[in-house]
């Protein structure tokens, strides 16, 4: 009740008076935000110093000097204190007790360190960026070049995510019910506008805790086994539930201690499973990584584009808001002051590749190849067998048997069953060849127009009796069905060869097999019942 009167009464009104008493968390009003860092500058520091951004005292480490030599390993271990400096940034220097020649910047160890932007300037960069404005945006609200120092800032500030995965997250284990599935992350072009080729293409394997809705991402070289199983080892507790699609990287889970269960998107997006022995029922679902990559990809859509170097910070990005959703201000805050700990130097533990589980070439594009990426998900769930490139007989012009038109024409109409009063019909087409005075014809079967186009026989005798001369039909016809512009398709395998569960369940809504659609009745009065054959080549 309380959090909807908050939204009722509005920002302004939320908003605090007592300036030094703001949180992190308080910075995301904007109300706040300026009324804090619009004050002068000595308060603006009070205030960074209160809340650990500044340093407030440090001793002293610099050396002694007796005369013109400074005796080496002997230092002055005095005590810096703040005083005041109209000539330094920001109005204030530390400066040692016992040698007022001992001085260091107030932003010493700080993460504004080195910058000549103010703090309030440098806070508001931090906060456009939290909130998701495009660094375009962030340069026009400070007031800095986009193409440098708003470049720059953005990679101090994804600095502190990569270092946050390195220390923390990258040990993280799951539990409980894990979601995985990988997802192909790069340019995409539709309705064939654009060049495919252009950009990088990269694969990225997910894993999300339902409970916790913890994210963990890796970009991987390929989807084997032996890539994903290692990964999934290291951050999921053996005995956790896991739900996955049909990718066969993942049959090996149950193996391995863990409850792994699957679902077909080919046939739906919920599977349901019972325990022989006790009749409880498991709901099987990946809708929560599946909306987890939809904000992954968002966030790489308000972006022209990024290189390959920085792509590394933008998943870490996506991590660590997943896990500080809701207090983005104060997790931001306190991760930096992890890192700088104003005792001393910032001190950088990850390192580059920041992802063991592939090879980053920073002076390289990745260029898309040809992956199951291309086909839809329920082709890529069932190729369990490698099938030949050739993967349907072709048959050879030569080995069709040589017949004149009038030949053909008296094996149609001369044979029992006149061509219009069948279901059957039958045309002749000749094929093209160079070279040769004499076309062989090709003769294409089918029980209707529509199916005229998809099977191929070699000519022959009558249907009406048995044939003697060349294979029958049955043996001749060839499968054209071809993804458009592409290979044939594969041959669809049973959907309960894909099934994963654990010894002791079995699954409950199993769809059966897609009916076939009934064949059209052919039309006697259609084109095709009609034979066209003519001696002259401009007549076809």
């Amino acid at each position: 009740m309380a959090e909807r009167e908050r939204k009722i009464a509005g920002n302004f009104r939320a908003s605090q008076s007592n300036i030094l008493d703001f949180t992190f968390s308080d910075l995301e009003n904007p109300w706040n935000f300026f009324r804090l860092f619009m004050r002068e500058e000595a308060q603006v520091n009070e205030w960074c110093r209160k809340n650990g951004l500044l340093v407030t005292q440090l001793p002293c480490t610099s050396k002694k000097k007796n005369g013109s030599r400074s005796s080496e390993g002997e230092k002055c271990n005095g005590n810096m204190v703040l005083r005041e400096s109209a000539a330094r940034t920001g109005g204030e220097i530390l400066r040692c007790t016992k040698n007022r020649n001992h001085q260091k910047a107030m932003r010493v160890n700080s993460f504004f360190e080195g910058s000549t932007l103010t703090i309030p300037d440098c806070m508001l960069f931090i906060k456009s960026y939290l909130d998701k404005l495009t660094l375009l945006q962030c340069s026009r609200f400070v007031g800095i070049a986009y193409g440098t120092t708003a470049v720059n800032w953005g990679s101090f500030v994804r600095e502190v995510f990569k270092e946050h995965f390195y220390r923390n997250t990258r040990f993280k284990k799951l539990s409980g019910t894990v979601e995985i599935d990988e997802s192909l992350f790069g340019k995409r072009t539709k309705y064939h506008r654009g060049n495919p080729h252009g950009g990088m293409k990269v694969w990225i394997f997910g894993m999300v805790e339902r409970e916790s809705n913890t994210i963990i991402i890796y970009p991987v070289a390929d989807r084997t086994a032996g890539t994903l199983i290692p990964l999934i080892q290291r951050h999921v507790e053996p005995g956790t539930t896991i739900y996955s699609d049909g990718w066969t990287a993942y049959c090996d889970l149950n193996d391995l201690g863990y409850r792994h269960f699957t679902v077909l998107h080919k046939y739906s997006f919920k599977k349901v499973y019972r325990n022989v022995t006790t009749g409880v029922e498991e709901v099987v679902c990946t809708n929560q990584i599946e909306g987890a990559w939809k904000h992954a990809k968002e966030h790489f859509r308000r972006m022209s584009g990024t290189k390959v170097r920085q792509f590394e910070g933008h998943l870490a990005e996506i991590m660590w808001r997943s896990e500080k959703k809701g207090n983005l201000y104060g997790g931001f805050f306190e991760t930096m002051k992890t890192i700088f700990t104003l005792e001393s130097a910032p001190d950088y533990q990850y390192t580059t590749p920041l992802f063991d589980s592939w090879t980053m070439d920073a002076d390289s594009t990745v260029a898309p190849v040809n992956t199951d990426a291309e086909i839809s998900t329920s082709e890529a769930e069932s190729d369990d067998t490698e099938i030949p490139p050739n993967r349907f007989r072709e048959t050879p012009l030569s080995s069709i048997k040589s017949t004149t038109t009038d030949e053909i024409a008296h094996d149609i109409i001369g044979s029992d069953t006149s061509p219009l009063s069948s279901a059957a019909s039958t045309r002749v087409l000749r094929a093209a060849s160079r070279g040769t005075s004499v076309n062989p014809p090709i003769v294409i079967s089918s029980s209707s127009a529509d199916e005229a186009d998809k099977t191929l026989t070699e000519p022959g005798p009558s249907t009406s009796g048995p044939s003697t001369s060349g294979p029958s039909k049955a043996k001749s016809k060839v499968s054209l069905k071809k993804k458009r512009g592409g290979s044939p398709k594969s041959k669809v395998t049973s959907k309960k060869e894909k099934i994963c569960a654990p010894v002791g369940f079995e699954p409950v809504n199993i769809v059966p097999e897609p009916s076939k659609k009934e064949k059209r009745k052919s039309n006697p009065y259609s084109k095709s019942a009609f034979v066209w054959a003519s001696d002259d080549d401009d007549f076809m």
